[in-house]
């Protein structure tokens, strides 16, 4: 008895750890740069994503966009960041295409990224 007791526990506990880790939020880390958005992972799953953005520029303020590309909506704009400065904006994101980029530098220098979520 006491051994199914056991197998039961380790389940339901198994269960809540997969559960909260499909809660949280996924997150990606974007370095603004000279005239450049730079990003290891330019996708995530749909849900809750956080980008931690760093102005890794050695003197240029930059700004922080994401756009939803089918709609042209701008879902989220930091306000500037000065070099070495940082925000971590969480959005619920659905299936589909978004551009991240700079607004003060996009047209100029074309600093902007695709992200993909799935």
């Amino acid at each position: 008895m006491l051994n199914k007791l056991l197998i039961l526990l380790t389940i339901v506990l198994a269960c809540g750890v997969l559960a909260a880790q499909a809660w949280a939020a996924s997150s990606r880390t974007v370095a603004l740069r000279n005239f450049r958005l730079d990003m290891a992972t330019p996708s995530a799953p749909h849900g809750a994503v956080t980008f931690r953005v760093t102005n890794r520029s050695t003197a240029t303020n930059h700004q922080f966009s994401i756009k939803r590309i089918s709609t042209g909506r701008v879902l989220y704009r930091s306000a500037i960041l000065a070099p070495g400065q940082s925000v971590a904006p969480t959005k619920t994101l659905a299936a589909g295409t978004y551009q991240l980029f700079c607004s003060i530098h996009v047209a100029i220098y074309g600093m902007k990224r695709n992200f993909t979520v799935t």
